[in-house]
């Protein structure tokens, strides 16, 4: 419904209300001091307000950007931002929390979305062009962009290709301790510094190759290496084993963890890139509300997964599952399979 709602909503006034009010929405947390259900129910209005969000960011990117030959660079741009994000906040968390306490540190959370509205605000009136925007009716909006989905190759693929990124993001964060802990013998405290923040890093990485050369290339054929990419690095992360020369071990899990980030930036920068091109204007609302829907619905059975078959079977197992299962998807692939 998001999706829906986005689609016949001005797109500047969507982005600067959401994050505002988002910044009152965690502000009001000083308020309920330790009261579990009301920080529940706030948390949940959050996530709610994000939604709205969400859709209308996506939509608004390639309206922004004119020429379609500059999106992949514009999507590369914002996933470096994105990436960079999530190193600065794991980074900072901690000692923004310990230096700072938990009031100033919301605060300080309020204001980053203060500034997101002061960003949005200065963006052109009219993001896209009001033809394009249509009088609500949500069953058969709802109905249109189901049609649009399952007749529209390219985006159905992206969809997916999005969704299985995400999934393999959420397995490696749910197996990450099991990993440091078990395969590299170290404090699973330390899974941010030898996991998050080398991933993170090389989807910068990737994501700044794409900008400057990605344009040369097919996005099925960045896909495509992304996925051969993807398979070395998880089965060489599975093969791993602890040895005298530890040293050496955590290097090559690092080196290995790069490459799987730079491998993630170059499925999801061009399945962004694809999605975006081909949905029309007046659907890419409900078609970001359909990768949403998959996202967090579909990503939580892997998790759960794999889990559960970390306790059970071992977390080099499930590692080495997801290389082969990406090593099965290139070789479909590349056997001739074409990303249109």
């Amino acid at each position: 419904m998001a999706g829906i709602f986005v689609d016949h909503q001005d797109l500047k006034k969507v982005l600067t209300f959401t994050n505002l009010l988002r910044a009152l929405i965690v502000l009001a947390l000083l308020l309920v001091g330790k009261v579990l259900i009301l920080t529940y129910l706030i948390i949940i209005a959050l996530a709610t307000v994000t939604l709205f969000f969400l859709p209308a960011e996506g939509s608004a990117l390639p309206s922004l950007v004119k020429e379609k030959k500059d999106l992949l660079a514009a999507n590369s741009l914002f996933t470096i931002t994105i990436q960079a994000s999530v190193i600065v906040g794991f980074v900072a968390a901690g000692p923004m929390l310990a230096l700072l306490g938990e009031k100033t540190t919301l605060v300080i959370l309020a204001a980053c979305f203060i500034a997101a509205f002061g960003f949005v605000w200065s963006l052109p009136d009219a993001i896209r062009s009001l033809e394009e925007r249509e009088k609500v009716k949500p069953l058969k909006s709802f109905i249109d962009g189901i049609i649009f989905f399952f007749r529209t190759r390219s985006v159905r693929d992206a969809i997916f290709f999005l969704t299985s990124a995400q999934a393999i993001i959420l397995v490696l964060a749910t197996i990450a301790p099991g990993f440091v802990d078990k395969i590299l013998n170290l404090d699973v405290k330390l899974t941010s510094i030898i996991l998050v923040a080398p991933a993170a890093f090389g989807m910068i990485l990737g994501s700044l190759a794409l900008g400057q050369v990605g344009h040369r290339y097919k996005e099925k054929d960045l896909v495509n290496a992304g996925l051969v990419l993807a398979a070395g690095g998880f089965l060489a992360l599975s093969f791993l084993e602890r040895t005298h020369l530890n040293t050496y071990l955590y290097f090559l899990a690092v080196i290995c963890i790069i490459l799987l980030g730079v491998a993630t930036s170059l499925i999801t920068v061009p399945a962004t890139t694809e999605l975006q091109a081909d949905t029309p204007e007046r659907m890419r609302g409900r078609t970001y509300g359909i990768l949403g829907t998959f996202g967090s619905g579909a990503s939580a059975i892997p998790v759960i997964l794999a889990g559960t078959a970390g306790d059970v079977l071992g977390v080099r197992t499930v590692i080495l599952t997801l290389g082969v299962l990406s090593l099965l998807a290139a070789l479909y692939r590349l056997g001739g399979r074409r990303y249109t």
